[in-house]
């Protein structure tokens, strides 16, 4: 059944929400919300009333509903910003005030007695066709839409790509060991077997469409090569320098004459796809222009099997992306296709008709021909990569998945005595200690990125109105407030009461922020010039001051002497009488976590060797933590006790499965 909710269509068997070609897909407490309020149309419905009808009389925080009515309240606004479907009557409940017309297929009811004749003549010939179609399977026993498991091996699989044949490549990884292997398997016969491919240093590797090669990257950190490995001889070539290219992904052409790119300069520029013809040994660039600065970025990819067409997903924002379909010969647009959330992995189905992809836990298909988006399946762990191939004429669906999980930490610098803060089967990351013992971080516990407080042993997810996602947060000076950027947007949330407010609009484009001059000020980077830059807000009269006119990302101030990190260049830089003076220069400018000053030292962290400390008075540096296995490179400091709270990642387990279409 469906019903037109003020224009839009509510698909209760799709559980989506559509208008003018865009589509919404609803996640289970979303669809039971309004289909309760569907129901119930400009009636207030009481708090104790959703609880017993949407939460079956459960035992929840209020806090629950108001993300619950927040999150299907973000759906409308996807399709109708600023709609006010669902008002909010203070002390009392919540309002669903819109026109409902209920859709359904009005069907010709004929005679009884015809009618029975009929349907029961259909139902003997379904039979029949019925029995006759499973006498000719091979796969009779495979359930559509089944998972099915087809590896096993010890830690994890990765990096999945898919011949047309039944042959599949990956990465197995055994944490405990810290052991690489790469496989191939042949899904019709059931064979694996490990490839002399060597392991160490290598980035990335895509099977042909044909099962007869295998392109790969060897990176060091001076060196790149992307090679092929021939599977019929065994043998390996060096096709490629791809020294100044990283975080790399391949793809291949269906003709096997070209290798699609996706590279990066390093982690302060987005993501480029690139084409190498393999003959003519010549690398042209396919997507987003050079021109783009911004944090957008083309990160994936997937190459059509039959024609020169690819696919790639377009970052536009922490909830927001793009699937464009261009011809990779032209690079002429064909579609481009909007999707509320952020992509994980994408693959072309056999024979080209159709684009898989997922977000987080949730599988999806695309159909190119309609460009209508069907939710397939919600998994129990989120979906690393996608692939496509044939068994027996029979199209698998293959799904490398696994479900990383982390525990905050606390090493306390006077005695050397560690212990854990927070263990649980999550991923937690972004640990902020605060001097009365509180821990603020951020963790995937309930299926999304939210802000939780540890506080005297007990958990508690923070209430927003949108979901928080993967983004830095600062805390203020007299932590009770935390500062963030949403969508370009400074955003103040208070710890006490949880009440959010705008500090100013996305206009100004900040991303990097932090508290200055006790919180009356704020130093955040932006790109609204061109070029990331550091700009001072003064909260008292609201006037924005541009700090750096030659790069700034991540800025302190001590002793009134900014001190700063650029986007492009490694090393921390200070102004002198307008000047720049670089101050150390060996500071990888890898995340916005990097580094930061107190109390007139400089904490940094270099990748593969730990955290270090530079006191800006004495010019010395020390080693306070070698890297522990599972770093993330996450932490934070106290200076009373000095501490570090840091993020250790646990061994992962996860393998290949497959959904037989």
């Amino acid at each position: 059944m469906n019903y037109l909710i003020n224009g839009i269509t509510f698909n209760t068997q799709l559980r989506t929400l559509s208008l003018a070609g865009k589509q919404v897909y609803l996640e289970a407490k979303s669809f039971e919300l309004l289909s309760i309020f569907v129901l119930n149309p400009n009636c207030v419905l009481t708090r104790d009333e959703l609880l017993s009808l949407a939460w079956q009389g459960k035992v929840v925080s209020d806090s629950a509903i108001n993300k619950a009515i927040s999150k299907l309240r973000q759906h409308f606004d996807t399709l109708q910003p600023e709609a006010q479907i669902i008002q909010t009557k203070p002390k009392v409940g919540y309002l669903f005030c819109a026109t409902v017309i209920t859709q359904q297929t009005v069907k010709y009811q004929p005679r009884v007695h015809l009618a029975s004749t009929v349907l029961y003549l259909l139902l003997c010939l379904s039979v029949i066709a019925a029995m006759f179609w499973l006498s000719k399977q091979k796969f009779a026993e495979s359930t559509p839409l089944q998972l099915q498991r087809i590896t096993a091996h010890e830690g994890i699989e990765t990096q999945l790509s898919a011949a047309k044949n039944g042959q599949i490549a990956y990465l197995s990884t055994r944490y405990d060991s810290n052991t690489r292997q790469v496989y191939l398997k042949n899904l019709a016969t059931n064979q694996t077997q490990r490839l002399p491919i060597e392991v160490d240093g290598l980035h990335a590797f895509n099977v042909n469409f044909a099962g007869q090669k295998i392109a790969y990257v060897m990176q060091q950190e001076e060196s790149c090569m992307l090679a092929l490995y021939d599977l019929s001889t065994h043998s390996s070539s060096d096709i490629m320098d791809c020294q100044g290219m990283n975080n790399i992904k391949l793809a291949w052409q269906f003709d096997d004459q070209a290798l699609f790119i996706r590279s990066r300069k390093n982690n302060a520029h987005p993501y480029t796809i690139f084409k190498f013809l393999i003959h003519s040994q010549t690398l042209s660039q396919v997507s987003l222009p050079t021109e783009n600065l911004d944090m957008q970025g083309d990160y994936l990819l997937a190459a059509h099997p039959n024609t020169h067409t690819l696919a790639f997903v377009r970052y536009l924002e922490s909830n927001q992306t793009q699937i464009h379909i261009v011809d990779s010969h032209t690079l002429n647009p064909i579609h481009t296709v909007p999707f509320a959330g952020v992509i994980k992995a994408i693959s072309w189905d056999v024979d080209g008709d159709q684009l898989f992809f997922n977000a987080q836990k949730t599988l999806y298909k695309l159909h190119t021909d309609t460009l209508q988006i069907k939710k397939l399946k919600d998994l129990s762990h989120p979906i690393e990569s996608i692939a496509v191939t044939k068994v027996n004429d029979f199209t698998m669906l293959l799904l490398s998945q696994y479900h990383a999980s982390s525990k905050i930490i606390e090493l306390n610098l006077e005695n050397k005595q560690r212990h854990t803060l927070f263990d649980n089967a999550a991923l937690n990351r972004l640990p902020q200690k605060t001097q009365e013992g509180d821990l603020i971080f951020i963790s995937d516990a309930e299926q999304q990125h939210d802000l939780w407080v540890l506080q005297n042993g007990r958990a508690t997810k923070l209430a927003l109105p949108f979901e928080f996602g993967f983004r830095r947060f600062e805390l203020h000076p007299t932590e009770k407030k935390l500062l963030f950027e949403k969508e370009g947007a400074l955003i103040e949330l208070s710890l006490d009461s949880q009440i959010v407010k705008q500090v100013f609009a996305a206009k100004h484009k900040a991303y990097v922020a932090n508290y200055h001059d006790g919180g009356n000020k704020i130093i955040y980077s932006s790109n609204k010039r061109g070029d990331w830059q550091l700009w001072l807000f003064d909260r008292r009269t609201k006037q924005h001051l541009q700090l750096t006119h030659a790069g700034g990302y991540s800025g302190f101030y001590y002793q009134d002497q900014l001190y700063f990190t650029k986007r492009h260049v490694s090393g921390v830089w200070t102004l002198n009488a307008g000047q720049e003076q670089l101050v150390l220069p060996n500071v990888k400018n890898i995340n916005w976590l990097n580094w930061r000053i107190i109390a007139g030292r400089i904490y940094f962290y270099q990748p593969e060797e730990g955290i270090f400390q530079y006191d800006l008075d004495t010019g010395q540096t020390l080693r306070l933590l070698s890297q522990p296995s599972g770093f993330l490179h996450q932490y934070s400091i106290r200076t009373s006790p000095e501490t570090i709270t840091y993020v250790e990642l646990k061994p992962m387990q996860g393998d290949i499965h497959a959904l037989t279409l």
